[in-house]
């Protein structure tokens, strides 16, 4: 006769449990003003995290990415040899993420959103004005799980950098004067 008692409590605790956790979800949506202020946050504590941890200086340039890549690099690196936790790949991914989309809004018409039309729920993509989607924090997790197969400096120049062909040109350009003026021996060159 205990049965159905401890079929109902249990019940009773499972509804509870569900709708607990589905309030804390729905609480814990950030708004797309929050995402915003949240991922420039996340990108200027990349910059310190750069140099205090890899001697690294990230300025926001597009060729900062690659320097970027490196250190994803060596999280990669690291992850292999010890394993990191799902939530500090997480971490490490809107981190770095965050400074890529910051960039990416540097040089193009872009804005952070809070869900993607292709990924979903809170992806956090960077959406650019032809409503077209970025996601360089799904690079970065990438980047850190797979290695140099998710190279996230290849990502950026063929996505963010090159989209309309014409800034890669500019941004080419800009490298070979700068390197003519500096003395340089070789003008950047993003094609490669």
């Amino acid at each position: 006769m205990i049965w159905p008692f401890l079929i109902i409590a249990t019940l009773l605790i499972a509804g509870s449990w569900y709708l607990r956790t589905k309030r804390r979800a729905t609480e814990s949506r950030l708004t797309p003003q929050e995402v915003i202020a949240e991922m420039r946050k996340r990108a200027e504590l990349a910059v310190a995290d750069a140099k205090k941890e890899y001697d690294i200086d990230l300025n926001f340039s597009p060729e900062s990415v690659e320097d970027l890549d490196e250190i994803l690099l060596q999280i990669h690196e690291s992850h292999q040899s010890t394993p990191l936790a799902s939530i500090e790949l997480r971490r490490h991914s809107l981190k770095w993420g965050g400074y890529i989309g910051e960039v990416s809004k540097r040089i193009r018409d872009c804005e952070w959103s809070v869900d993607s039309k292709i990924g979903g729920k809170g992806d956090y993509p960077i959406v650019y004005k032809d409503r077209s989607e970025s996601f360089p924090i799904g690079w970065c997790l990438r980047r850190i799980v797979n290695g140099e197969e998710d190279n996230v400096w290849h990502k950026f120049t063929y996505l963010v950098v090159n989209r309309d062909g014409d800034y890669l040109d500019a941004l080419t350009e800009a490298g070979a004067q700068f390197s003519e003026e500096s003395g340089e021996a070789e003008p950047n060159n993003y094609s490669e």
